[in-house]
């Protein structure tokens, strides 16, 4: 994935870490709360290789993944 090593050695306040979700083309940043804008740091790497990006907000399950009826 064009970008990755870069997106990988990233650094910056509040960046907790990124990562390649499955085979791609995703990629999952992890950051303190407060801290929403670097993950404008993977969309310049990406931007630098030529590529567009969108991000998209999500939040982790305080429970985990819960199974309902229905």
């Amino acid at each position: 994935m064009p970008g990755l090593d870069e997106i990988l050695k990233l650094r910056a306040p509040g960046l907790l870490g990124c990562a390649l979700s499955g085979a791609g083309p995703s990629i999952l940043v992890f950051y303190e709360r407060g801290y929403e804008p670097v993950c404008d740091l993977v969309r310049q790497v990406f931007a630098m290789h030529g590529h567009a990006s969108e991000i998209l907000w999500t939040q982790i399950a305080q429970k985990g993944y819960e199974l309902t009826e229905g």
